[in-house]
């Protein structure tokens, strides 16, 4: 009997559960002997797990729906004019516009989804990277009339962008479209995964969203390769008013 308790006593040690918050995001974490198991937002759901070496998501913006009258003081508006219209994202005036979530992401190897608005030639798109004082980033575009994603290289918010690579897809013109992708790795080894139609939930890891294989993947060597920037965003190329929309962002990243 003494040696049961103290056998009980020990596993009980050994495991344990706290509370903790990651970008004001309540958490329960669950160790076993130091090891990370499981981490649980106050939803329930599993924003980090068993894994490492780039490998698990983390949550760094909860899903945002854009059911408020302005884009308020958590995102920063780099050009253009970034509104509110019906719960979604969109620009009131005409020409390119781009936002940046003032949160930035822990690592580099970074993900999101959106929903977006395909039509024409106007490209919204989904800015990854993004550095602080520069702007260089990442884009990864709809392109609903070439029936593409398209991953470019941008130079300050709407400088010169230089094509990487795309995958094809046929949108059906003037239809939304929930779009995720990813991009890992720095330099020669930088890689971009990209899904359609996936839930607007995190991602289980950096090759699977939902369970599902990615649409494509876009690997190359970018001429400017943007290895530091830690913040993430959104914006479109429309020549008129109200031509771009999203809703229901989310981002984060692999630890």
């Amino acid at each position: 009997m003494i040696r049961f308790i103290v056998a009980f006593l020990l596993l009980a040690s050994l495991a344990f559960a706290d509370v903790d918050k990651r970008n004001g995001v309540l958490l329960s974490t669950v160790n076993v002997n130091g090891v990370l198991l499981s981490t649980v937002n106050v939803n329930g759901q599993v924003v980090a797990g068993v894994g490492g070496g780039g490998t698990t998501p983390y949550a760094s913006i909860d899903l945002d729906t854009f059911t408020r009258a302005s884009i308020g003081t958590d995102y920063t508006v780099d050009g253009g004019t970034v509104d509110i219209f019906s719960g979604n994202i969109t620009s009131a005036t005409a020409g390119p516009s781009a936002a940046r979530h003032n949160t930035a992401t822990t690592t580099v190897n970074q993900w999101f989804v959106i929903n977006m608005y395909a039509k024409d030639t106007y490209m919204p798109y989904a800015r990854l990277r993004i550095d602080s004082s520069t702007l260089d980033h990442y884009r990864v575009a709809v392109d609903q009339s070439g029936g593409a994603i398209r991953v470019y290289s941008v130079v300050g918010w709407n400088g010169t962008a230089t094509l990487i690579g795309s995958v094809s897809y046929t949108f059906t013109n003037s239809t939304d479209y929930v779009i995720a992708g990813n991009v890992i790795g720095t330099g020669n080894s930088t890689e971009w995964s990209v899904w359609v139609g996936v839930a607007t939930t995190i991602p289980d890891s950096p090759t699977l969203w939902n369970s599902a294989a990615p649409l494509g993947t876009v690997t190359a060597d970018p001429a400017s390769p943007r290895d530091t920037g830690t913040l993430v965003g959104f914006g479109n190329t429309q020549t008129m008013a109200y031509q771009w929309g999203g809703d229901n962002f989310r981002y984060g990243y692999f630890n």
